[in-house]
């Protein structure tokens, strides 16, 4: 199992390829490296390889979400619970 200790040696932190990474949170190579070069997501790298952990990508997956849906989003949700149009809940907000 591939992985790193913290400086203190007492959490292990389980590490993953980019291909992997990408292939379990749905996101493409391509993007999740960008993420990576662009400093968004730490990556690891160990002799030519780079690594993530699973945890940081999925923080900034729900980062990234929760920022495109923004505040409004549960009203939006609820509005339609009630069976409203996106018209008539646009026009409340």
């Amino acid at each position: 199992m591939r992985g790193q200790l913290n400086s203190e040696g007492s959490t292990y932190t389980p590490l993953m390829t980019i291909s992997e990474a990408a292939r379990k949170h749905g996101i493409s190579r391509n993007k999740l490296s960008e993420y990576i070069r662009a400093g968004k997501i730490p990556g690891y790298a160990v002799r030519g390889h780079v690594f993530v952990s699973a945890e940081s990508v999925e923080q900034y997956k729900d980062k990234v979400v929760w920022s495109r849906r923004g505040l409004n989003f549960s009203a939006v949700v609820e509005g339609h619970a009630e069976g409203k149009s996106d018209y008539a809940i646009a026009k409340e907000l």
